[in-house]
């Protein structure tokens, strides 16, 4: 079921807190309260997904479940460890236009592990709902609870559907390792632990360590990109974009970056 969240926005000091919209397993709702964003919580106190408006600093609230290595350090990358579902079947039932609970063919998750994601029924059209809970797995089936209904009718059994979990449920560090298959959801300035709630930076002035020092050290080289580690590097085809170079710098390097990754609106 869902559930309303009212929220005043009160703005502090240029400061101000957005809590997401309303799932089942989260801790927070209701609480406004200015973080520190350079504490790091061992226990879950806003919703997964919370903005945190800071001036001109965007940040998002999220929980660490992965580090590649032992190595830590602040200033880099996390990126979203979460695992999609790709090709998902839906029960033996035929589903009529403007259901809310589908129950698809699911062994092992957890109750609302997929709280805060979407799903996606492979009809057309497609469409793409969020996912407000979901029952924990009886050992086949997993029913999972829709913020609206439905867009189209399936067929009994519909398979390859997609279904994936709130991206600011897992989170990961790949510092002294490096993986080139996930994408960066923004810059800790903690150095990482793993099962602890943080913020990351996902917009605004940030100081980034660089792959090498490369943005501003030479003419044109203004674009930053996520390297494999999450550092900053100059532009590369392919390589997700993290934002600009600040300064006038000449052929001086900077750490200084405008980060675009999400603004949080």
């Amino acid at each position: 079921m869902a559930i309303s969240v009212l929220q005043k926005l009160i703005r502090s000091d240029g400061k101000s807190i957005i809590l997401p919209t309303w799932v089942g397993g989260q801790e927070g709702y209701g609480l406004a309260s200015i973080p520190d964003v350079y504490v790091k919580d061992s226990y879950q106190v806003y919703p997964a997904g919370t903005v945190f408006l800071d001036g001109d600093r965007v940040f998002h609230y999220g929980y660490v479940d992965t580090e590649d290595a032992s190595a830590t350090k602040a200033n880099i990358g996390l990126f979203c460890s979460v695992v999609s579902s790709e090709s998902v079947t839906m029960y033996a039932a035929v589903y009529a236009v403007g259901v809310t609970e589908v129950v698809i063919l699911d062994a092992s998750a957890t109750v609302n592990q997929y709280a805060g994601g979407f799903f996606m029924p492979r009809t057309n059209p497609y469409s793409c709902f969020r996912i407000l809970s979901n029952t924990v797995s009886d050992g086949t089936n997993v029913t999972l609870t829709l913020e609206r209904g439905t867009l189209s009718a399936t067929t009994s059994s519909q398979g390859s559907n997609k279904v994936i979990g709130n991206k600011w449920s897992k989170m990961g560090c790949s510092w002294a390792a490096g993986r080139d298959d996930v994408s960066w959801l923004g810059i800790t300035l903690v150095d990482v632990t793993t099962s602890r709630w943080q913020w990351v930076q996902s917009y605004g002035p940030c100081a980034v360590v660089p792959y090498n020092e490369e943005i501003g050290a030479s003419a044109g080289a203004r674009q930053a990109v996520f390297h494999i580690d999450g550092t900053a590097r100059s532009y590369v085809a392919n390589y997700q974009l993290m934002g600009f170079g600040i300064p006038h710098s000449g052929t001086t390097s900077t750490w200084w970056i405008q980060l675009q990754v999400d603004a949080g609106l």
